[in-house]
This record gives C-alpha cells, sequence and structure tokens, in this order.
C-alpha cells in the first residue's frame, strides 16, 4: 500500500476478519499496521520538503553570488593598493638615483675643496717660509 494513501484501520481489520484472521488479532495488525504507516512520509509531505530545500538552497546560492560580487571587489581593491605601492616604489627608484648622481657631485666638489684647501695651505707655508 502506497504512504501516501490514508489507511483506514477499520476496512483492513474487515478485510483481515473476512480472510479469516480473529478479530483481536485483525485489530491488533490494523493497529500495529497504523503505528508503522503513520510515520511514513507522503508523496505530498516530500514535495512540500523539496519545494523547502529547493528554497534554501536558492537563498544560499543568492547569498553566494553576493560573497563572490565583495571578493572580487575586494582583490580589485588590493590589485589597485598593490598597483599604486608599485608605482610609489618605482617612483622612490628614480629619486634614489637622483639623489646618488647629488651626492656623488657634491662629493667631488668636497674633493676638489680639499685640494684647493691643500694648495691654500702650501701657498701659505712658502709665503711664510720664505718671508
Amino acid at each position: 500500500m502506497p504512504a501516501d494513501v490514508a489507511f483506514d484501520t477499520l476496512a483492513e481489520a474487515e478485510r483481515l476478519a473476512k480472510d479469516g484472521v480473529a478479530e483481536a488479532d485483525a485489530k491488533a495488525i490494523t493497529a500495529h499496521s497504523a503505528r508503522i504507516l503513520g510515520g511514513l512520509a507522503s508523496r505530498e509531505d516530500l514535495a512540500h520538503e523539496v519545494a523547502l530545500l529547493n528554497s534554501e538552497l536558492r537563498a544560499v546560492k543568492a547569498e553566494l553570488r553576493w560573497i563572490k560580487i565583495i571578493g572580487a571587489g575586494i582583490v580589485a581593491i588590493l590589485v589597485g593598493a598593490l598597483g599604486f605601492g608599485f608605482n610609489m616604489l618605482l617612483g622612490m627608484t628614480g629619486d634614489i638615483a637622483t639623489l646618488q648622481a647629488d651626492i656623488s657631485t657634491v662629493q667631488s666638489a668636497i674633493a676638489a675643496q680639499g685640494a684647493d684647501i691643500v694648495a691654500i695651505k702650501e701657498a701659505i707655508q712658502a709665503l711664510a717660509g720664505g718671508g
């Protein structure tokens, strides 16, 4: 007997009695059958549960779409920030090269001034010694 058909205990007890089963036994069998069949889901019950699960699944899929969109946005922001940082580093590399060249120029000027100071010192000593 399919689970989605209502179980008629009286009709079943009468059928069993007609087949020669004692009335007390027929009542016990039908009561037992009713307990077993009462725990089974009908097709409508299953269809309802499937519909609920499908509804929940659609809601979860919608939430996942939002998570994907937000995640993509975060990735885009991070890529942009990394690109900005990389550009800053490239700019700083150029600035460092310029500073190194300036330092080299200043070092050359200091060396030239040192040579001038030595020449002036020698000239002063020569004047002092020759005088």
